[in-house]
């Protein structure tokens, strides 16, 4: 049976983001108020006239807290922090916690997410101690810890996309990150034909993963040749949907840890460490990132480039695959390809796309590399995309 909570809190997402909510399956067990919510939703597709925020609430105090954590969402969707920290105020003077706490789950980790701390601390205070309300403590003090950080942090991003850099660097600033520097993101859309073609390993290649895809594996193909002739010892470098996870305090020590076993390369986004597996354990712990992916989901469609630390003798070595290479797929694929060790038998489609690409590259680079099991940067998708 689908849960309650879930339909309803799905059905409002949508709502306050302008979309038309699902239809309701029929042996959905979603109680009387849900049912009502969702038919209500509805009339907005169909033509009817949706109901107010503020009365459409009233009407269900029980789900008050999933309507002002998605009213507070969509603020930051469309560009303001200023109204979180209000909107969290009012769920925690009115304290009508939700069942299980599934709301102000949800409203811990955006908090933490988008650097209201102050209001993220009061939340742990009513919220019951479980390994998660741990590691969310943890959390909290890494983003609030003081540093000095000079590692660079680069973050890709096009030209028109102001709104979500305004909003990254505001989130960053917040956790303490004075190095982060905006990077030209480069518009596949806008590229020449016949510039296209002498950089694809074949025609079909744009076709089949997009102009957009082209243009992002290009924005790291610049930051690759800019940190290759630089006198960093190590670069972060990130995509403009990502906010910090922890503090730049963690991310000085984790490089220094890189500097002591040798690592060339880091995966530090969430997409590669143990949070898709809810395992609230807070530690510095590197990890196999193809045995991480290896036992993952068999639906898993993407590597993601979307955060990681290298030096710039790593970044030489991936602008020479480059031009042996060119682009014959995402840009992720090509970069866990390079940097991956197979170390059992493929079972799941990104590891075999990497065992595959690996025996038509002929051998693989000798370059040393981990994920992080607690990431720095997580996926906050800023309520829109730019593919």
């Amino acid at each position: 049976m689908i849960n309650d909570n879930y339909l309803v809190e799905d059905a409002l997402k949508a709502w306050v983001q302008g979309e038309k909510p699902k239809e309701l399956p029929e042996d959905a067990n979603c109680g009387r108020l849900g049912r009502l919510a969702l038919q209500e939703l509805s009339a907005r597709g169909q033509g009817g006239e949706a109901p107010s925020f503020f009365s459409f609430m009233a009407r269900f105090p029980t789900h008050r807290s999933f309507f002002l954590y998605w009213q507070a969402y969509s603020s930051v969707g469309n560009g303001s922090l200023e109204s979180v920290g209000d909107l969290a105020e009012s769920v925690l003077q009115e304290k009508t916690w939700s069942d299980n706490w599934s709301a102000e789950k949800l409203w811990i980790e955006f908090l933490l997410d988008v650097g209201e701390y102050g209001a993220a601390e009061k939340f742990l205070d009513y919220f019951p101690e479980t390994p998660q309300s741990t590691y969310w403590r943890l959390r909290l003090a890494s983003l609030v810890e003081e540093s000095d950080l000079t590692v660079p942090v680069q973050t890709v991003n096009l030209d028109w996309a102001q709104k979500r850099w305004e909003l990254q660097s505001a989130v960053f600033d917040r956790a303490g990150y004075q190095s982060l520097v905006r990077c030209q993101a480069v518009n596949g859309k806008a590229l020449p034909q016949g510039f296209l073609n002498r950089i694809v390993s074949k025609p079909s290649i744009p076709g089949d993963i997009g102009l957009g895809a082209v243009g992002a594996w290009l924005s790291h193909y610049k930051r690759w040749e800019e940190i290759a002739s630089s006198d960093h010892d190590y670069v972060v470098v990130i995509e403009d949907d990502m906010v910090p996870h922890s503090g730049p305090g963690r991310l000085g020590r984790l490089v220094g840890k890189m500097e002591a076993q040798g690592l060339d390369f880091l995966w530090v986004a969430s997409s590669k460490s143990r949070l898709p597996y809810a395992i609230w354990k807070w530690d510095d712990v590197f990890l196999d990132p193809y045995d991480l992916v290896n036992r993952g989901s068999s639906m898993r469609t993407g590597w993601g480039a979307d955060g990681y630390i290298l030096t710039p003798e790593t970044a030489a070595v991936f602008l020479e695959l480059a031009e042996k290479q060119l682009i014959s797929g995402h840009v992720d694929g090509q970069l866990a390809a390079w940097t991956t060790v197979v170390t059992s038998e493929p079972r799941v489609p990104l590891t075999r796309f990497i065992k595959e690409f690996q025996a038509a590259l002929g051998k693989r680079p000798s370059i040393k590399a981990a994920s992080l099991a607690v990431p720095i940067v997580k996926t906050l998708d800023f309520g829109s995309t730019t593919r």
